[in-house]
């Protein structure tokens, strides 16, 4: 009569379960913890004009040369929703999330970047 062999679970195995687990936990979490504090910094000729959390939905309108843009912050991403500029380059950008992305429409004077939430989100200050 043959005996069935039984695998047995051995620490290695236990092991490389934990470090599965801890890796797609880090994967799951690092997005959300990186996320947090940033904002999108909105000047008009080059003066701050607002900066509005990117984990807060919300909107602005700003007019300014003549055009008008609508900038929307919507799940942790800034974009221009809607602008009258002639080539619609700000818009069509797209939406931005990541720390130093940058939206510009030059006819307008307005640029968006997004920053970390300090009071001083400059890298270097051209004197």
């Amino acid at each position: 009569m043959k005996q069935s062999v039984q695998p047995r679970f051995r620490l290695f195995d236990g092991v490389v379960i934990a470090a599965v687990l801890l890796a797609a936990l880090l994967l799951f979490l690092l997005p959300l913890l990186y996320g947090r504090g940033q904002v999108a910094v909105v000047r008009v000729n080059g003066e701050e004009a607002a900066r509005l959390p990117l984990n807060e939905d919300a909107e602005l309108h700003i007019e300014n040369n003549g055009y008008h843009l609508t900038i929307a912050v919507e799940n942790g991403a800034v974009f221009v929703r809607e602008a009258d500029c002639p080539d619609r380059v700000c818009q069509h950008t797209g939406k931005i999330s990541k720390r130093g992305s940058s939206i510009v429409c030059v006819p307008a004077g307005v640029t968006v970047t997004v920053g970390k939430g300090g009071e001083n989100d400059a890298d270097f200050v051209a004197g």
